[in-house]
């Protein structure tokens, strides 16, 4: 399994990019990353992109899970994004 996350926009535009494969972790860091996927509940349909109308200098979150048969991204920004998600987005970026 594939997870990238891409954050981009903010206050200064400060981008971040990082993508993790679980084949090349050790099986524990691969086993806690995948628990995180399974708890974060990504619809089975990634939703349409939402931003905050209220909040144009916040980040922006592309995060694509590729189980090795489909690939999706999903986009929340950082004041609508679920803590499930926040969790996955902290560890990937973290990863690198």
């Amino acid at each position: 399994m594939k997870i990238s996350v891409q954050r981009s926009g903010g206050f200064a535009n400060i981008g971040a990019h990082a993508e993790v494969d679980t084949s090349t972790l050790p099986r524990e860091k691969a086993d806690v990353l995948q628990r995180l996927i399974r708890g974060a509940a990504f619809p089975d349909q990634p939703a349409p992109p939402h931003r905050t109308a209220s909040a144009a200098d916040v980040y922006q979150y592309d995060i694509t899970v590729d189980d090795g048969t489909s690939s999706k991204t999903y986009r929340a920004d950082e004041l609508s994004m679920p803590e499930k998600w926040r969790a996955v987005v902290e560890h990937v970026l973290g990863q690198s």
